[in-house]
């Protein structure tokens, strides 16, 4: 399963230009497959929104993780329970310690208009093949 999993994640990448995104969040490795290799029916002004989409949802997770620590770190320690009290567990991060601010200002900071990476408007005739021809 790995093997195929590779592999339609090489032929997508080679097909659209980007690597394959997905929020797997309570999926299995089996219902990713199966969306990946839905996926390639699409043109690729589709898959970039459905791509776009899929980002989003990764980005959101982890200011909403981000914003969460920040809020148990701010509180007052003695009204919150010693699980939720705000500390980072090193080993948890591998030792490291991470500067919330710094985070949050590089996630509000990127600006990346994917849509000038690529012309649109240019699709050759052997992208817009599918698996199933």
């Amino acid at each position: 399963m790995e093997n195929n999993y590779t592999l339609q994640r090489s032929m997508y990448e080679k097909r659209f230009g980007y690597i394959f995104v997905t929020y797997a969040f309570g999926k299995s490795s089996e219902d990713i497959l199966a969306k990946l290799k839905t996926l390639f029916k699409n043109n690729h002004v589709v898959e970039l929104d459905i791509a776009s989409q899929e980002k989003m949802k990764y980005i959101e997770l982890q200011i909403t993780d981000l914003l969460s620590k920040r809020y148990a770190q701010s509180t007052n320690k003695g009204d919150v329970l010693p699980e939720y009290s705000g500390k980072v567990v090193n080993d948890s991060l591998d030792g490291t310690e991470i500067d919330l601010e710094k985070k949050l200002d590089k996630i509000f900071s990127v600006e990346i208009d994917i849509s000038m990476q690529f012309d649109l408007n240019k699709v050759s005739e052997e992208d817009k093949k599918t698996l199933d021809d």
